[in-house]
C-alpha cells in the first residue's frame, strides 16, 4: 500500500477460489508488532479451516506511535477490495481479529465498517485490548470511546456487529466486561466474553481451544 506507507501480508489456501464460501480474516497486531508474526500465529487455523488471511501492518516501525483506527480502516478497505478482484473472497464474509491494541481500536473499525455500509466483518475478536470506563486511559481509540459514551454515534452504533471477546488477565477482564456491556448498550451482540485472568496477555494464542471457538462462531454467521 505505497501511498498509503504501510503494506499488508495475505495468504490464501489452494483452490481458494473454488470454496464454497470464501472467508477472509482481517487480523491487527499488537503495540509495535508486525503482520507477519500474525500470519504465522493465524496460519494453522486457516489451514485447518480453510480461509484467506489478510494481515495489516499498521505500526510504520518508527518510535512506538500506531496508525489510527480510521487509517487502518482504509487499508482494510483496499486490502479487502483487492482480495476481491484477485482472489474473488466474499467481502461479507470477513471476521476481524486484534490482539492488546489491535483489540483496542477494534471496536472503532467495526463501527466504520457498518456507517461506511461495508459490512465486511461478520465477526470482530477482540482479545486483551478493551474499552475502558475511562477513555483517557486507553492507548489507543480514545476519542471514538469517548465520543461513543457521549453518544456521538446514536444508540445504534453496533447494530447488527457480532462480537468475540477475550481477557487473559484479571484487569482487562473487568474492561472486557466493560466492553461487552457497551456494546449491548449501542446495539451489538457479545456472541462470547471469556475470561481466563490467568493466562497472561497472549494467552488467546497459547491456548487454541478459544482461537477455534471463535472461529466456529465466524463461520456459523458466514453460512
Amino acid at each position: 500500500l505505497e501511498p498509503m506507507d504501510t503494506f499488508f501480508v495475505l495468504w490464501v489456501p489452494d483452490g481458494y477460489e473454488s470454496i464454497a464460501a470464501r472467508r477472509v480474516m482481517v487480523i491487527a497486531h499488537g503495540h509495535t508488532g508486525n503482520a507477519y508474526r500474525e500470519v504465522g500465529l493465524e496460519l494453522e487455523f486457516a489451514q485447518k479451516y480453510g480461509y484467506a488471511i489478510v494481515a495489516i501492518q499498521w505500526w510504520s516501525g518508527v518510535g512506538d506511535k500506531m496508525y489510527s483506527g480510521q487509517q487502518f480502516y482504509d487499508f482494510m478497505n483496499v486490502a479487502l477490495q483487492y482480495m476481491a478482484y484477485k482472489y474473488n473472497a466474499q467481502l461479507d464474509k470477513c471476521a476481524y481479529r486484534g490482539w492488546s491494541m489491535g483489540s483496542g481500536i477494534s471496536y472503532e473499525v467495526t463501527y466504520l465498517d457498518r456507517i461506511n455500509g461495508t459490512n465486511y466483518l461478520a465477526l470482530t475478536i477482540s482479545h486483551d485490548g478493551g474499552m475502558m470506563p475511562d477513555p483517557s486511559k486507553m492507548a489507543v481509540g480514545r476519542e471514538f470511546v469517548t465520543n461513543l459514551y457521549n453518544g456521538v454515534y446514536g444508540q445504534d452504533a453496533f447494530a447488527g456487529k457480532h462480537f468475540y471477546l477475550y481477557a487473559g488477565q484479571r484487569e482487562q477482564a473487568d474492561y472486557m466486561r466493560n466492553t461487552a456491556e457497551v456494546i449491548t448498550a449501542f446495539g451489538g451482540v457479545v456472541e462470547r466474553l471469556v475470561e481466563d485472568v490467568d493466562a497472561g496477555h497472549d494467552g488467546f494464542y497459547r491456548h487454541p481451544q478459544y482461537h477455534e471457538e471463535a472461529i466456529e462462531i465466524f463461520f456459523r454467521l458466514t453460512p
